[in-house]
This record gives structure tokens, sequence and C-alpha cells, in this order.
């Protein structure tokens, strides 16, 4: 196991923050603050201990493979006692998590629901409409107009109470970052 490092606290202690606060959290920071491995450990963690549907938005298929092997590894190399079996393994549109019975029937304790942010049928303001997710990540939401999708989700996002759940944006500044202003234009 490797050793816990500052940035994996700091997510962490943010993450924990945002949701005492039911709010959401925007993670912006450069290459090697350990984005991918917290992506995949927060989906990880919210099928074992949520259940439900969890979202995952993506526009780079490399970064959806990072998530998809660590958290293959994850699965392989877990205690027993914390064990989830993928009982399907689509990542271009579903994973599902629970028990495949004998019959081979499933019992379908969680999902991660994929959407690639800029390709497929739907249109940006449904990519992330539709469900009441238990978990909501949007990965490398600066390459993309992440507003549109955003907004489409908010009202299963939140109730009178605040957030359902702690939504997740992550991204870094690197090659193909947009950037807009403030009144929604993009300037590059």
């Amino acid at each position: 196991n490797p050793p816990l490092d500052d940035n994996t606290f700091f997510l962490m202690y943010c993450y924990k923050q945002a949701e005492e606060d039911k709010l959401g959290l925007c993670l912006w920071g450069t290459r090697g603050f350990a984005k991918a491995t917290f992506i995949a450990s927060l989906k990880q963690w919210t099928a074992l201990t949520k259940g439900g549907t969890s979202m995952l938005i993506v526009k780079e298929k490399t970064n959806l493979e990072a998530i998809q092997n660590l958290i293959s590894s994850s699965l392989t190399n877990i205690h027993p006692a914390f064990k989830i079996d993928v009982t399907q393994s689509d990542w271009d549109s579903d994973v599902k998590f629970g028990i495949k019975y004998k019959n081979n029937e499933d019992l379908v304790m969680a999902k991660i629901a994929i959407r690639n942010a800029e390709g497929g049928k739907d249109s940006a303001s449904e990519k992330g409409a539709g469900l009441t997710p238990t978990g909501y990540v949007m990965d490398e939401c600066g390459k993309y107009d992440a507003r549109k999708i955003l907004k489409s989700a908010l009202i299963s996002l939140y109730d009178e109470y605040g957030a359902r759940c702690t939504y997740l944006l992550a991204g870094c500044v690197c090659a193909g970052t947009k950037v807009w202003n403030n009144i929604g234009e993009l300037i590059n």
C-alpha cells in the first residue's frame, strides 16, 4: 500500500468538508496531484458504501482507462470483507457491481453510469440529467463546457437541504484546457 501523502490527505479533507456542508467540490490542479487515483477511489467507495447509481462524466478515453485500471487493480487486491463483484463491465456506458447468481441473474447493488462529455447522441444539456445519483464526478471539466452538463444535473443533485451527494468537478491546467469568460464566451 502506498503511503498517505499530503495531496491525498488534502483532497479527502476538502471532500469531507464539502460533504458536511452539503456542497459540491471543484479540484483544479496540475499534473501529478493524484486526480485519477482520487476519482477511482471515490467511485469505488461510493459503490461499496452508498450503492445506487454514481455518475462519471469523462472526455478522454485515456483518463477513463486510468480510472478503470485503478478500480480493477483495487478490486483484485481488496480484502474479501470489502469486495464487491463487477457484474457488468462496459466502461463506455455502465459498470455494475453486485452479485451474480448461479442462474446467471444479477443482483445489482451499485452502478457507475459513464457518459462522454462530447460524444454520443445526448446533447450537453442532457448528459448530466435523468438520474438521482449517489455520487457525481466530472473529469477533465476544463476541456469541455462543463457548465451546461452541470446545469442539467443540478435538479437531481440538490434538494431543499442542499446537495444530495457531494459532486466533484476535477481538472488540471494542461494542453486542451478551454477558458470561458464570465458571460460564457469561449476565449481560446
